[in-house]
């Protein structure tokens, strides 16, 4: 179900209610560099359970990696924003808990966007492995009890198949 669907659903049937907290938080829980916002919706679902979801009306179908700073493309800010040591991934204790949506009115493609994603994450490997290795809750979620070394090979191989949950977090909607 889209994200804003499943939002109207919960809303109409009572099971979610947007209250000054949620509207507060919204685009303020992974600043990066100096963007105003940096996670369009934040909501909780109930106490212990809340997505933030990164909404991007881009067409990416032209572009060839993604911390290329022009014009449709996905500057290395927009990748810190998910990675970064400030980033969502710093911040969610699972990888359900995170979406970054590119609109299906553009032209854009779930393998290519994985794949754009699976060269930012070879590229930044060092930064995305320690963001996630800081978040020890999202690091007992990914990794469970592997020692550093065996995580690392872990995530190395999870983001070398863009097939794996590592990239469950991209969406099309």
């Amino acid at each position: 179900m889209k994200a804003y669907k499943y939002i109207l659903f919960l809303l109409f049937f009572g099971l979610l209610t947007l209250q000054q907290v949620h509207a507060d938080n919204v685009g303020k829980l992974f600043q990066t560099g100096n963007t105003s916002k940096s996670c369009d919706i934040y909501y909780k679902i109930s106490a212990d359970q809340e997505i933030f979801v990164e909404l991007k009306n881009v067409d990416f179908s032209n572009i060839n990696d993604l911390s290329v700073l022009n014009t449709g493309t996905i500057s290395m800010q927009r990748i810190n924003q998910v990675i970064g040591a400030n980033g969502a991934f710093s911040r969610i204790t699972n990888l359900n808990q995170y979406q970054w949506v590119a609109t299906s009115l553009k032209n854009n493609d779930l393998n290519h966007l994985k794949q754009l994603w699976k060269k930012a994450f070879i590229e930044n490997e060092t930064t995305a492995f320690q963001t996630i290795w800081n978040n020890t809750e999202l690091r007992g979620s990914l990794f469970g009890n592997r020692t550093e070394q065996l995580a690392r090979n872990y995530f190395n191989t999870l983001i070398n198949n863009e097939n794996s949950i590592i990239f469950n977090f991209i969406k099309i909607e």
